[in-house]
């Protein structure tokens, strides 16, 4: 449900998730806490629209009345106007627990939210360079997945585009050959 259509869940049920195996009377509180929210807020939910720009920026949404007061009929687009973006990024010390590195991504179609992932890496990684070069290559290879579906449809787009900040882990990957030796970015980025 989180992942699916409710990404504003997405986060607390995947954390809550992590403690399913020993769960006390805390988690089930918290997860309580989760659930409420979930119905006082039914509305909420995904809508896709034509060409969406993707922005970091917090701004309102637009509501649905005034999208339908526009006139349009067909807020769909046409197959050659798909525009597939990931955008990534990671971090070395991200949960003062365990100290591991965690990663995620988002993919967006036409600047909608339709897949992510968030994960702690198991052992710490001693470079940013090296963990953002890992989180690339997991969200193209899903990308792909996504393209290739999109293909079967007739829908592709012409190319993925990837997104993160990290300058040492985007020349590893336009670099061809071996990266042993190399010195990169020590500490968040």
């Amino acid at each position: 449900m989180a992942s699916l259509v409710r990404y504003d869940l997405a986060y607390s049920t995947s954390f809550l998730g992590r403690f399913n195996a020993k769960a006390n009377h805390k988690l089930l509180k918290t997860a309580e806490k989760v659930l409420i929210y979930a119905i006082q807020n039914k509305e909420f939910s995904l809508k896709y629209r034509k060409k969406q720009t993707i922005n970091t920026e917090l701004r309102p949404v637009i509501p649905d009345d005034e999208v339908e007061k526009s006139g349009k009929t067909n807020d769909y687009p046409s197959p050659n106007e798909w525009n597939l973006t990931a955008i990534t990024d990671s971090t070395l010390d991200s949960d003062p627990t365990t100290l591991a590195p965690q990663y995620g991504y988002m993919v967006f179609l036409n600047g909608n939210l339709i897949q992510w992932k968030s994960k702690h890496r198991e052992r710490p990684k001693t470079s940013t360079a090296t963990v953002e070069y890992m989180v690339y290559e997991r969200a193209y290879i899903d990308s792909l997945g996504i393209m290739r579906v999109l293909e079967c449809l007739n829908s592709a787009p012409k190319y993925i585009i990837l997104a993160n900040d990290n300058m040492a882990g985007l020349k590893m990957c336009t670099t061809l050959g071996h990266h042993e030796g190399k010195k990169y970015l020590k500490g968040n980025t």
